[in-house]
């Protein structure tokens, strides 16, 4: 298989899983990525660097022999809020999938997988199905949207299955240290004061892994008639109810702070999935609770 952002939050933990269960595994990682996150993959990992918005970088990844299925999860980070950050994103989300699916053109997959977001749809008060209306408030609801409409027409095209799999509040091992969990654990671990914006908001938290095992499983499963799926527990959380979580499995208090804080983006009050088609076609739930998962983060940062 050819995984995209193979030392990315999300595509490490697909990497880790393929290579559980003995599958050879491509990667292709950007030029500037650490040794030391190349050095975290699993050993016989194939490694190829390049800038994936360089036609170039995926026609030497595909080389010597074409991959059965390509896993593409590579992408921007974070929300983009000044004018350069979002030239990049929409270079690395749109320009870098189109290249990608270019280069598959002269030999092509028997499947494809895009690892899309569920800020593709618009906000809504009870759970979001595939068949929700869409409608991104965030560049980076916008620029994923993109990328998801232009693999969904190379699909059509070319005839290939392919399958937009759309993760909600993702959490866990290798998250970025800006979000709202690592910073809440890590908060709680130094006693430094935790400051937010809002405590209302609820989210749909699910634990990378079980991401990772629907994005794996979405992979394996043959025929084209799913081409959307949502990832999510179809648990909402409040940030409030997180910090008691954590208080409790942590058996610390929240320092508060009354310093200002960017209001999280978006700021919706409610988000949360429908996942009944991914139950339905492949046989997925998430199997991590969320205090479980808090649990497993706070003994491995103790």
């Amino acid at each position: 298989m050819l995984v995209t952002g193979g030392v990315g939050f999300i595509g490490a933990a697909v990497v880790r899983l393929l290579h559980a269960r003995g599958d050879e595994v491509r990667v292709i990682v950007r030029p500037d990525t650490p040794a030391s996150r190349i050095g975290a993959l699993p050993e016989g990992t194939t490694i190829h660097r390049g800038d994936l918005a360089d036609p170039s970088t995926a026609s030497k990844a595909l080389e010597p022999s074409r991959p059965e299925v390509v896993i593409h999860a590579a992408a921007s980070s974070g929300h983009a809020r000044t004018s350069e950050q979002r030239m990049a994103a929409w270079r690395d989300d749109v320009i870098g999938t189109a290249a990608l699916l270019e280069a598959l053109r002269p030999s092509l997959p028997d499947r494809f997988v895009h690892v899309g977001s569920s800020l593709v749809y618009r906000p809504s008060s009870g759970p979001l199905g595939e068949d929700s209306a869409l409608g991104p408030e965030t560049f980076r609801g916008a620029t994923k949207l993109a990328a998801a409409t232009a693999v969904e027409q190379w699909s059509l095209e070319t005839g290939i299955p392919a399958v937009v799999v759309r993760p909600f509040s993702v959490y866990g091992p290798g998250q970025h240290e800006t979000r709202v969990i690592p910073v809440l654990l890590g908060s709680l671990a130094s006693g430094s004061p935790f400051a937010i914006a809002s405590a209302e908001p609820r989210r749909d938290f699910v634990h990378v892994d079980d991401v990772a095992r629907c994005i794996v499983l979405a992979a394996s499963r043959p025929g084209d008639d799913v081409p959307v799926l949502n990832v999510g527990t179809g648990v909402e959380t409040s940030i409030k109810e997180l910090i008691s979580l954590a208080e409790r499995i942590t058996g610390r208090t929240v320092v508060p702070t009354k310093d200002p804080y960017p209001p999280p983006v978006p700021n919706r009050p409610h988000w949360r999935a429908d996942s009944r088609l991914a139950a339905a076609v492949l046989g997925w739930t998430a199997n991590i609770s969320l205090e479980d998962g808090l649990a497993m983060l706070w003994r491995a940062q103790s």
